[in-house]
């Protein structure tokens, strides 16, 4: 029997009133009728590449496991199956209203950073996330993370129960090995957190150490957490302290960004877009508007925004602060020996530099200079004694402390060698500076344990798994840079029988409550009598005893701890238990050997690796959430990818094209990743998004991207020098929202500008600068034009002073009318579902 080919029924047509046609001439015609289509909408093509098979005729199980997804991990989020039956309420909480949602402050961790929200909550099931107006850290507004944050917290591939070497077990089984394990003093005990500030984990660190004097406490980061010049303390229990700057960017009149991407990726992002809005924004054409200079490796949303912008590898930021000191010594800004050593650097004009030179100069206390957290400590330096030079008003600093050996003085060879190990979340397994390290480290430990959301790469190599409950789940609180402390109360009853960070401390110092309930409150009541001046002593029946700095003791009744209690739970703040620094700042006395300006620089055959947290997964923690996967790359628009950003000019003398798979080499190290042009790289640089190529993420996020943390091994963890490249000669399809090349069509936009711009001196001069641009019309209009005399009628403007095309604003829009997600194939296609759409466009002659 011969084999038939699949037929299909088509629509009648010119052929005849009915017909049928094979399977593959029904591809052909699609494929035909789909380049005409996209030719008509993008006369420069769409796409480079024609669709495949694949993205024309529709895989049945890929479409179903993508939509099965995004319905299991939005549509159906805060629904999920009971274990028993349940009935209605027989008697309706007080505080529940069907219908009606509530809101409830909390807080969310933000590399190092406490970030104050309001969560929406409906019938007891938390749906969407805002900002806390009255929380100094977000000021209202949020970012791509927290906006995608409560569907992580429904995320059906998170760990339900305790796991012994992969198989289920309980937690009192987990508890009554852990307390076997515990003695000799802590000697053989080792403890990684977070990189979390947190009043009440503080204090149960130190429980800890009280009850074993000798344990190990290291700090995991996958990514830097502040930015700030290290202070030199003798403390031991305080081994690592930075002075972290708060700026005020709504005062700042002159920014000098240093591969500071302070709009998106780095601390306190979310403040610092608020505050950078204001300043931009023009209500009238006599306002003031602040001038923002950046200088960077790869193109980031900070220098996206900027005015003047330049390409500088990340080696070569040393030099150009010094050569910026001696700019300004000649101006009479005193920067002691900074300018020492400052050279030539590539891409970098004499006469940009005497630009900005002048106009920090002129600028006086309304201009700040920041550096990004991944630049060196010198650098960090050289910015105090620059920002107290220029007698800056738009900078507080803040002292930040741990106990713990922070990554940067630890590294991966420090990895623990202890034979008792846990884990308090983080994955350095997958993200470590030399993760392999960490592998060996816990292969060693005779007993091992990994607390985390999912089983990801660290917790299959422990001895046990036990769930982490979110942060939406667990009672915790978090302190801010400036000190503001905001208690984070649970949204929901934990889902997977998740416990906290601080309830497995308690278990490890061998409290008698295990409740997080319990030590937050304790804590909250400390801090809220340490800010009259008090300090606990004793209780006394209905009364706590205190004790002022003269002595005296006092009574503090419980009911009026309880009133404070509840007012720091509906505010999302408790008063700042910090003072800002204002002596022992680095001046221009104190710059000797500040800056190492001997990097060599880069070429085509000794490549810059610059690494860059992904704006949308971070260090890869969220990389299953499929509402960041398929959010847009705010530079390149790539979705459910990552790549390797070149310059044109780099890539012509490689000989790379776009989506070309090419082999990055380094310190013995390698990864193949699929290359992407990008106008303005620095030349000689290769930049790398972390947080990508993870192999257990969960079911969206497994497998998605290159894993680049490998080649992070050198003594620099923000870039990696003398990196080789090859081109496999094999193509690596990358599915983007938006192509650069479709306004270069002659007759795309019926050849206008995309947008029409002036300088603020023009606008000054002629405010309807816009309105004269336009081409006049063609024809007369179809329809009379709106009446407004009765009133506004509904629309949307968009500031484009002020925004900063961060995406935040498409992350919220899809939390708030549950977009789904389509898949990478069908983004490709152009079926991407987000009903806000950014695109950004690279002026031609614009020197990037």
């Amino acid at each position: 029997m011969s084999k038939r080919k699949p037929y299909v029924f088509l629509e009648p047509s010119k052929d005849g009133p009915q017909y049928w046609r094979s399977l593959e001439e029904r591809q052909d015609l699609a494929r035909e009728d789909y380049a005409e289509k996209n030719a008509a909408e993008f006369p420069a093509g769409h796409f480079t590449t024609p669709p495949s098979d694949e993205a024309i005729a529709l895989n049945r199980r890929t479409f179903l496991g993508v939509a099965g997804a995004a319905m299991a991990m939005g549509g159906a989020s805060g629904c999920r199956r009971p274990e028993e039956k349940i009935v209605p309420y027989a008697k309706m909480p007080e505080q529940v209203v069907l219908g009606i949602p509530a809101h409830y402050t909390t807080a969310l961790s933000s590399r190092g950073e406490a970030v104050g929200l309001l969560v929406e909550s409906h019938e007891g099931r938390p749906t969407k996330v805002e900002g806390n107006p009255d929380h100094p850290a977000s000021l209202g507004s949020t970012d791509i993370a927290a906006q995608a944050a409560v569907l992580e917290l429904y995320d059906m591939d998170r760990s339900t129960q305790p796991l012994k070497a992969g198989k289920p077990a309980t937690w009192e089984e987990f508890e009554k090995e852990l307390a076997g394990q515990l003695g000799n003093g802590g000697a053989d005990l080792a403890i990684w957190l977070g990189p979390v500030h947190s009043p009440t984990r503080d204090r149960l660190v130190a429980a800890v150490q009280n009850k074993y004097p000798k344990v190990t406490f290291y700090c995991h980061s996958a990514l830097p957490n502040e930015a700030g010049a290290l202070v030199d303390t003798k403390d031991p229990t305080a081994r690592h302290v930075r002075r972290v700057p708060v700026v005020d960017y709504a005062k700042a009149r002159i920014i000098l960004a240093l591969d500071c991407d302070f709009l998106q990726s780095e601390a306190g992002n979310v403040r610092a877009s608020k505050l950078f809005a204001r300043g931009r924004r023009l209500e009238r054409p006599s306002d003031a508007m602040s001038r923002l200079y950046m200088a960077e490796a790869g193109v980031s949303t900070t220098g996206g925004a900027a005015d003047h912008r330049v390409r500088v590898p990340r080696s070569a930021i040393p030099r150009l602060v010094s050569a910026l000191a001696g700019k300004l010594s000649g101006r009479g800004i005193g920067v002691g020996e900074l300018a020492k050593g400052a050279g030539a650097i590539a891409g970098v004009s004499d006469g940009w530099l005497n630009a900005l030179a002048d106009d920090l100069a002129l600028a006086k206390g309304g201009a700040v200079v920041v550096a990004g957290s991944d630049l060196p400590p010198g650098v960090h330096a050289a910015v105090e004694v620059l920002n107290g030079a220029l007698q800056s008003q738009c900078v507080t600093y803040y002292e930040r402390r741990t106990s713990a050996a922070s990554w940067a003085e630890g590294r991966a060879e420090a990895a623990p060698s202890a034979s008792v190990l846990l884990i308090l979340g983080g994955n350095p397994v997958y993200d470590g500076v030399v993760s392999s390290k960490f592998a060996d480290a816990i292969a060693k430990a005779k007993f091992s344990v990994h607390l985390s959301t999912h089983v990801n790469e660290t917790s299959e190599k422990c001895t046990w798994h036990v769930p982490r409950a979110h942060e939406f789940e667990a009672w915790g609180d978090l302190e801010s840079i400036d000190g503001t402390v905001t208690v984070q109360q649970p949204l929901i009853a934990p889902m997977y029988d998740g416990r906290s960070d601080i309830e497995l401390l308690a278990l490890v110092a061998g409290e008698s409550s295990r409740r997080g309930y319990d030590f937050v409150r304790t804590t909250v009541r400390d801090l809220l009598l340490s800010l009259r001046g008090f300090k606990v002593c004793g209780a006394d029946g209905a009364n706590i005893k205190c004790r002022d700095a003269a002595g005296t003791e006092t009574l503090i009744r419980l009911t009026d701890l309880e009133k404070e209690w509840s007012k720091a739970l509906r505010d999302g703040r408790i008063g700042s238990v910090k003072k800002p620094v204002t002596e022992g700042l680095l001046d221009a006395t104190k710059t000797a050997g500040l800056l190492n300006t001997s990097a060599p620089s880069p070429s085509k055959d000794s490549l810059e690796a610059v690494f860059v947290p992904c704006p949308r997964l971070g260090d890869g923690s969220s990389a299953n959430n499929p509402w960041l996967l398929e959010m847009p790359d705010p530079i390149t628009k790539i979705v459910w990818d990552n790549a390797a950003l070149l310059s044109p000019t780099t890539a012509k003398d490689l000989a790379i094209a776009s989506e070309d798979l090419i082999e990055l080499s380094a310190g013995g190290a390698s990864v193949k990743i699929a290359a992407f042009v990008v106008p303005g790289v620095a030349d000689g640089c290769v930049v790398l998004a972390l947080g990508w190529g993870r192999t257990k993420a969960g079911r969206v996020g497994s497998n998605k991207g290159f894993n680049v943390y490998p080649l992070r091994n050198g003594p620099n963890v923000g870039y990696t020098s003398g990196v080789k490249v090859t081109n496999t000669g094999t193509k690596y399809k990358l599915a983007r929202t938006q192509e650069y090349t479709s306004q270069k069509a002659p007759n795309s936009m019926e050849a206008r500008p995309l947008a029409r711009e002036a300088t603020l001196g023009e606008y000054r001069k002629n405010p309807n600068f816009a309105e004269l641009q336009s081409p006049p019309q063609r024809v007369l209009p179809l329809w009379a034009g709106q009446d407004y005399s009765k009133g506004y009628q509904w629309g949307m403007v968009i500031d484009l002073n002020a925004c900063t095309g961060c995406g935040t604003c498409i992350a919220a829009c899809q939390a708030e009318n549950n977009v789904p997600v389509v898949g990478k194939v069908e983004v490709a296609r152009g079926r991407e579902m987000h009903w806000i759409r950014i695109d950004r466009y690279f002026v031609e002659n614009a020197k990037l």
